[in-house]
């Protein structure tokens, strides 16, 4: 009932749930520092379970697609442990230039020598929604299995 497919569309989905709840934080500091601590202390419990839950799904996934014939595993799994490597090497890069492209355009006046301000989604929130379509799209991909 709970197989590796299921787990990893959970982590998925507490990976998009954590990334659409990550820019609203905003509101929660208007409240005040309480709100706004308790607010960061469960968005960051909720996607502290997306990896531990996600990856060894994955690897479950990888190791179950592949005992079909007579594929070397060890090769596959190398060739999928790089392209992990390159994945957690490129990603903060991305996300990283999307975050100061976003920021760059966040509102300051143009008179103070600041870019024009983009609106929203497109403002601060864009790093955090395109998480948010990667997540929905791994979700997805896991419908196959």
């Amino acid at each position: 009932r709970h197989g590796p497919a299921a787990v990893y569309r959970a982590a998925a989905g507490l990976y998009f749930f954590s990334n659409a709840l990550m820019p609203q934080l905003t509101s929660a500091q208007r409240l005040g520092a309480l709100p706004l601590w308790a607010s960061v202390v469960a968005i960051s419990l909720i996607r502290s379970l997306g990896g531990p839950l996600g990856f060894p799904a994955l690897a479950v996934l990888l190791n179950a697609a592949l005992a079909v014939g007579e594929r070397p595993r060890g090769l596959w799994n190398g060739i999928a442990s790089s392209c992990l490597a390159a994945g957690r090497a490129a990603a903060p890069i991305a996300v990283g230039s999307v975050w100061s492209l976003a920021l760059r355009h966040s509102g300051e006046p143009l008179e103070s020598g600041g870019a024009r301000a983009w609106p929203w989604p497109v403002d601060y929130h864009l790093p955090f929604y395109l998480l948010c379509v990667v997540s929905v799209l791994c979700g997805l991909l896991s419908l196959r299995f």
